[in-house]
């Protein structure tokens, strides 16, 4: 339907015709697989032979349909010749009657004798031609009332083997199994004899013609079995081929054409050996014609300066090779050389001088006359010297206007590399630079390409490094005044661009660059109008058409600008397939064409046939592959597995109309975030797609730069490995989880465990070793009390064994302390410090001081770091009650950044540290220090008392 294309499932077989009935009903003829009905619903019907029921079709070899009434469908065949099917009851009959190809004089058995009908083909609102093959005549039958009024052919060998017929004017076209095609003028049927041989023409063709069709306008097109299509105009007798390009992509597929078809909007459809191919003629909107009227002729590549209309309708060429002079449209050009001092001159620009002179600007100088016609042969007189130009001299003429600068006639030169001069008229002389000061010092000014003049008189620049303005009451520079004259800057209307070529519309002058923007300037206003993207290449030629939009040369086609909108049209030149960069060459004709030159070749097209442009069809998904397997699309989403994630998708987008392929911009949400372009014939292809599900987005493009807009063609889903499903996760997030249980409960286990044992040792040494100890020492007391002896080392042994039983009584409940879990909290231990400190100093009268910051109540403690810094800090306070002599000793504790530190410091006598390295129990502090991963700190001198600190990291302590 010109955007979608079907398979028919169930229909894979070779068909022969197909044709749509009264009630919309598609039927199709196969060659060796019977008959086939397809309903509105999609449903497939199948009729096939039987040799024993009767109203049954009796051969499967069908070759064409023809829908002949409200009832009947009648069909062609290999074996029959030709059938009846009612349609409505689906019941066959057969034709025998060689009178009429009525229903109603069918027979319910075939003939005995066999034929072959080829084609059932209208002709006309009247008239329906039947081919047969296998020597019998082919007719011409009423289409209302089956009559058949003759059998029509041309006397000789092979007329009777005739496949196809068209009809124009009366006379009747007729191609077969035999070279060349049948011409038969019909006349008044009702006047001839039912078998009539005609003394027809035959127009030779090489082969065998397989197809003939009506092409209003265009005649007659025939297909050729090997020598692609034929073209024969009304009237003619000879046809002009068409046949395959290889090097042209939009020609015939393939010179084995089968079938053809003209439908109802003109469209040519010819079915070839390669595929369907479809010709549209309102496509082909540029007339080519070339210059030397000899496309194959072995001519010199011309340069084209510029094209000018020529009278009403015909066109002027400015060329390398002189002029090339169009009168009519579509007439032959006629070559004018330009020549002088032995040389062709180049013309690039003509105007007229005060006097209606014609003035010629060329490569290398200036010359006119009185006419520029067939027999010119110019004069160039070369400019008198004194300030003067010679031949040669002044080249490269780009601008020649005539004019009145300071009373005086004289002529405005532009040149590529001289820039601007005034020139007087009468004396030739050089009045001055007609240029800006700005403009004439930078010498990139000077290479001047186009100029134009407005309305007001002002001239306008294009050079190579901008666009700049003059008028005739500035004044004219020369050597005298230079370098008087101020600078005025805004003169200089556009720098840094290379300006190719202005043009006036209305009161705006407009301008394109080498770079490929489009200048406007309105009053003191530049606005800059740059094409898309896609669609920005260099520019060099610029005309206005009749409705106000700019056509541009590039250097791939054409460009359209309408300055209503600001919109861009690419417009690719006689379809993009020979012509791409074009020429500054291009101009309005006075009948309203445009033309422009390249390639040798004048261009012409009419700009209303671009006013509307084809649809932009819709992108379809035709099929979608995984390793080469087809993958099924249910709502729009296919599913791959990780291990086949490479996929190529086929896509489809019929635009009728459109003169080169349709491309594609694609890109996978979710994966890329640029659009990739390919044409449609290339499909999209990803070589591994990741986990997850992503939308292929899509938007067609034409030839004429349109994008269409963006379109979800494919849901793409790629389903993980089971390591990657969520329900894997969870699994492994439940062991995980399961194990972390696990192991927490064998850890407070173990904790609880460990906890017992503190709890019975502390309990058992409380108990049982406390109670022994203390009656120990409650029994070396009495021992000694009661002794009546005045022995003296019995009093000292006893008192040696109370002191080391209450020593180690002392030492029991400092361990016990140290592994009650009741005791893991800092507050406990400062608690136990300030007993400590209140046992062995304050009983002495030694003032004790505690300093406790940084949240140590709250801290927890581990049992070995708790039992260390105790024994250390007594260890301290016992040095300090036995030898230091002290009055006062300040004990710190602090907590910071999850260690803690503790010092002892006394007032006391002091002590050399160097002489006492492991005494006073020094080196059991040092190694309780160490255990805990710390260095003990000493500080000590004689009269300035003593300092004994550790700092512990707690987060390396464990128990």
């Amino acid at each position: 339907d010109g955007s979608t294309v079907q398979q028919i499932g169930g229909a894979g077989m070779s068909i022969s015709s197909v044709t749509e009935d009264r009630a919309g009903i598609i039927w199709v003829a196969t060659k060796d697989q019977g008959l086939l009905r397809l309903e509105r619903n999609g449903a497939l019907r199948r009729f096939r032979r039987s040799d024993t029921l009767t109203c049954t079709m009796a051969s499967d070899k069908l070759t064409a349909l023809y829908d002949l009434n409200d009832t009947t469908l009648l069909i062609g065949s290999r074996e029959v010749t030709m059938m009846f099917l009612d349609k409505r009851t689906f019941a066959f009959t057969y034709w025998t009657d060689s009178t009429s190809i009525a229903p109603s004089r069918a027979s319910k058995r075939p003939a005995n004798a066999t034929g072959w009908c080829h084609a059932l083909t209208p002709l006309d609102n009247d008239k329906l031609w039947i081919g047969f093959l296998n020597f019998q005549r082919s007719c011409i039958a009423d289409r209302h009332t089956g009559a058949i009024a003759f059998y029509a052919f041309v006397q000789r060998s092979g007329s009777e083997t005739l496949t196809c017929a068209a009809m124009i004017n009366d006379t009747l076209y007729a191609g077969g199994w035999q070279n060349g095609l049948d011409v038969v003028a019909l006349g008044d049927m009702s006047t001839r004899p039912m078998i009539h041989p005609c003394k027809g023409l035959v127009i030779p063709t090489k082969e065998e013609v397989t197809a003939v069709t009506r092409w209003e306008e265009h005649g007659l097109i025939l297909g050729i079995r090997q020598g692609g299509l034929l073209q024969l105009g009304v009237g003619q007798r000879e046809a002009t081929p068409i046949v395959r390009d290889r090097s042209d992509p939009a020609s015939l597929s393939s010179d084995r054409v089968c079938c053809l078809l003209v439908d109802r909007k003109g469209t040519l459809w010819a079915g070839t050996e390669n595929g369907l191919d479809f010709h549209v003629p309102g496509t082909w909107r540029f007339r080519v014609q070339d210059i030397f009227n000899d496309p194959r002729g072995d001519h010199p590549e011309v340069f084209f300066h510029r094209v000018d209309p020529e009278g009403s309708s015909g066109a002027r060429l400015f060329t390398s090779e002189g002029f090339f002079v169009q009168d009519l449209p579509g007439g032959r050009l006629r070559h004018e050389p330009f020549e002088g001092a032995g040389r062709e001159l180049q013309p690039t620009v003509m105007s007229r001088d005060h006097h209606g002179h014609v003035m010629v600007g060329t490569e290398y100088g200036i010359g006119w006359g009185e006419n520029v016609g067939r027999t010119i042969s110019p004069a160039l007189e070369p400019w008198t010297k004194g300030a003067t130009y010679s031949l040669g001299h002044m080249y490269q003429v780009r601008g020649l206007l005539a004019d009145t600068i300071t009373g005086r006639a004289a002529f405005v030169i532009a040149t590529m590399g001289y820039g601007v001069e005034a020139v007087d008229a009468a004396t030739q002389q050089i009045l001055g630079t007609a240029m800006p000061k700005a403009a004439v010092q930078v010498n990139s000014y000077r290479l001047v390409s186009s100029m134009q003049r407005d309305e007001n008189g002002r001239y306008w620049f294009g050079s190579s490094n901008g666009l700049f303005t003059w008028h005739p009451d500035d004044p004219l520079l020369t050597p005298e005044n230079i370098a008087s004259l101020p600078i005025d800057p805004r003169s200089i209307v556009v720098t840094g661009e290379d300006v190719r070529k202005l043009v006036k519309l209305g009161s705006s002058i407009w301008a394109v660059t080498r770079s490929g923007v489009l200048l406007e300037v309105s009053g003191d206003r530049v606005k800059r109008h740059t094409p898309p993207e896609h669609l920005r290449t260099g520019m060099y030629g610029l005309a206005a058409d009749r409705s106000g939009s700019l056509w541009i040369t590039t250097d791939n086609g054409l460009l359209r600008f309408d300055p209503a909108s600001g919109s861009f049209l690419h417009v690719p030149v006689n379809d993009g397939r020979r012509f791409r960069k074009l020429t500054s060459a291009i101009t309005l004709l006075n009948d309203g064409r445009m033309v422009f030159c390249a390639d040798n070749a004048l261009i012409s097209f009419q700009p209303e046939g671009f006013a509307e442009l084809p649809a932009l069809p819709e992108a379809r998904l035709i099929a979608a592959t995984a390793a080469g397997l087809p993958l099924l699309a249910r709502d729009g989403e296919v599913r791959l597995s990780y291990r086949s994630s490479v996929i190529d998708i086929g896509v489809s987008a019929v635009g009728l109309g459109h003169p080169q392929a349709l491309l594609m911009d694609y890109r996978l949400e979710g994966v890329e975030s640029t659009w990739r372009t390919t044409s449609l014939r290339d499909g999209i292809r990803y070589a591994g797609v990741p986990v997850g599900t992503y939308r292929l987005l899509v938007k067609v493009r034409d030839a004429f730069g349109r994008v269409g807009p963006e379109q979800v063609l494919l849901t793409i889903s790629v389903a993980a490995p089971f390591w990657l499903t969520w329900w894997f996760y969870a699994i492994i997030a439940l062991a995980v989880s399961g194990g972390i249980f696990l192991w927490s409960r064998y850890k407070l286990k173990q904790a609880a465990k460990l906890q017992a044992v503190r709890n019975k040792i502390a309990s058992d040494l409380h108990d049982e070793v406390g109670s022994s100890l203390s009656s120990i020492t409650i029994g070396s007391q009495l021992a000694t009390q009661l002794s009546s002896g005045e022995n003296e080392q019995v009093k000292q042994l006893m008192a040696r064994i109370g002191e080391t039983s209450s020593e180690s009584l002392r030492s029991m409940s400092d361990i016990v302390w140290a592994i009650d879990p009741k005791n893991d909290e800092g507050e406990a231990l400062v608690k136990r410090m300030r007993r400590i400190a209140t046992e062995l100093l304050t009983s002495k009268g030694i003032d004790v001081s505690f300093s406790v910051t940084g949240g140590v109540e709250e801290l927890k403690l581990p049992m070995n770091a708790r039992k260390e810094v105790v024994l250390i800090f007594k260890e301290a306070l016992h040095n300090v009650s036995k030898y230091a002599n002290a009055s006062i000793v300040q004990v710190s504790l602090h907590r910071r950044n999850g260690t803690l530190a503790m010092s002892v410091k006394d007032d006391g006598g002091g002590f050399d540290v160097s002489l006492h390295p492991d005494g006073h129990g020094l080196g059991s502090m040092h190694r309780r220090a160490a255990s805990l991963g710390s260095v003990l700190t000493l500080t000590s001198a004689p009269g300035l008392g003593t300092l004994v600190g550790v700092e512990v990291d707690l987060t390396r302590i464990r128990d």
